[in-house]
């Protein structure tokens, strides 16, 4: 018996233990020990510590002590053990796991055991590792400790969920690299080791990454040295916090003022333009009219007698006619981009879709016309919807140009010159359905459930941000209470249906 184990042999206010081997067989306990918890060091037993643990606790106690013990050679914090009798008694275990030339695998282990005094359960107090483990459980923040090789130590309940893991055993001792994507885990490792070394925290940096459920997340992580009592950097710990929403909503202000600015500047030169295109347009009407009387009341053989003159008596017409046909189409979409530009009431009101829809494709015809045909088809009874006209805009645009985007990629691996988009609506009962429908190449299976997400993308950086989508979806859900899902035919194209409740207000006619 070792001199330290003599000077605990007659304390009575500790329990001390001494374990061999893997299972942890009980050696040794002194008298103190073994007034509460029996005889069980005589050679033919063969209990272990486990005998002795509360069955509340066995769990923790695989998944987390003994894994801690075997990593770091210690543990230390509050735990329930079954006494002679069959109760349970809390006390404060200290693990020490010593290893000598003689033993070699057949280390022992040591075992001092403090009872939690009466005093401190009378009053109800929480021994400091229990309010920290209730504190790092509770918080939404993902919590960590890792040592000096960037190797978790401690996660806490939040950061557990996000590596999809199911005990913290599974965490300990690996590294971010076992969890997250390369470039994140890298980064992760240099900022710590950069820490490590220089003793300087990192505070509120704003990280990006892909969780193990492949979503994006952003973060704002803090990371600080952890020291021992005599002053040296023993590891670090890290604090994030998710701010995947704070993002979304930022982004969305920022599109909104976007929007905003871009609605006023297109209405004032649309007007700008409308002003003179009417007065062209009248001037034309007529100069028309008046030629075609001039014209028929000519000599019917004058055409036969000059030929120059004939020419111009059939060109004239059909040059004004064109030029006020152009003219018309001019003012169609500067009426379009008057409407889409008009900003809707906060709240929703009973508004014309088809309308609205028909708008929002004459105004971004630049986006389709050169790649693709676009068929609408729309139903002429529909109802007013009740809505904020100017988010079911952004939510047509951002599907007709995903659409068109779409099927300019499929058209490049195809050769083919153009593609088609069919814009449809219907009623259904008390809903009013809303298809985008386009020829491009799909959705692949491996991406289908990331589609709406904010952020996701597979499109070229000169498409976009995956903002579409995830916006489309959020105005759709929960701005207007509606659904959006979509159909897909590998290699054959990809349909979107939003459906929209019509809601209408008391007193409102359908028309």
């Amino acid at each position: 018996m070792s001199e330290l184990l003599r000077l605990f042999e007659k304390a009575s206010s500790v329990w001390v233990g001494v374990f061999r081997g893997s299972d942890m067989k009980i050696e040794f306990l002194n008298p103190s020990a073994v007034a509460v918890f029996g005889d069980r060091d005589d050679e033919t037993s063969d209990q272990g510590l486990a005998a002795i643990i509360s069955p509340t606790i066995k769990g923790k106690f695989t998944s987390r002590i003994l894994p801690e013990l075997r990593i770091f050679g210690e543990w230390s914090g509050q735990c329930w053990l079954l006494t002679m009798d069959g109760s349970e008694v809390e006390v404060m275990l200290h693990l020490v796991r010593e290893t000598t030339e003689e033993s070699g695998a057949d280390a022992r282990i040591g075992m001092l055991e403090l009872p939690i005094s009466s005093t401190e359960k009378a009053d109800g107090r929480a021994s400091d590792n229990d309010c920290l483990r209730a504190l790092l459980d509770n918080l939404p923040d993902d919590i960590s400790f890792k040592d000096l090789a960037s190797r978790f130590i401690r996660i806490n309940r939040s950061m557990l969920e996000q590596f999809g893991v199911e005990s913290e055993a599974d965490a300990m001792g690996k590294t971010d690299f076992d969890f997250c994507g390369v470039s994140h885990a890298a980064k992760a490792f240099t900022d710590e080791q950069t820490i490590i070394k220089t003793r300087a925290p990192v505070l509120d940096e704003e990280e990006h990454e892909i969780d193990s459920a492949g979503n994006t997340r952003w973060l704002t992580t803090t990371k600080m040295p952890r020291f021992d009592r005599k002053g040296d950097v023993v590891g670090i710990f890290g604090v994030s916090r998710d701010i995947t929403s704070r993002k979304l909503e930022e982004a969305d202000r920022q599109l909104a003022q976007k929007l905003e600015s871009i609605g006023a500047m297109a209405a004032g030169i649309a007007h700008e333009i409308n002003i003179p295109t009417q007065f062209i347009t009248d001037n034309v009407k007529f100069g028309l009219d008046p030629f075609s009387e001039l014209v028929a009341e000519l000599p019917a053989d004058i055409k036969e007698r000059n030929n120059d003159m004939a020419f111009l008596l059939d060109k004239i017409p059909q040059a004004l006619s064109q030029r006020l046909d152009g003219l018309e189409r001019v003012g169609r979409i500067v009426s379009s981009r008057k409407q889409f530009a008009h900003p809707s009431a906060p709240e929703s009101k009973p508004a014309d879709l088809n309308a609205a829809i028909e708008a929002t494709i004459q105004v971004f015809w630049h986006e389709w016309k050169y790649v693709a045909e676009m068929v609408c088809r729309l139903d002429e009874a529909l109802p007013r919807v009740s809505c904020m006209i100017d988010q079911i805009n952004q939510v047509v645009l951002n599907l007709v140009v995903n659409a068109a985007h779409v099927i300019e990629a499929a058209n490049r691996e195809t050769e083919r010159e153009r593609g088609r988009i069919e814009v449809r609506t219907r009623r259904l009962e008390n809903e009013v359905m809303i298809e985008v429908e386009d020829d491009g190449s799909g959705i692949p299976a491996s991406i289908q459930t990331r589609v709406f997400d904010p952020f996701f993308t597979t499109k070229e950086v000169r498409y976009g941000t995956g903002q579409g989508l995830a916006i489309a979806h959020k105005v759709v859900t929960e701005q207007h209470r509606g659904r959006i899902h979509f159909e897909l035919e590998i290699g054959r194209g990809t349909t979107f249906h939003v459906r929209l409740p019509i809601a209408m207000q008391e007193g409102t006619e359908e028309v």
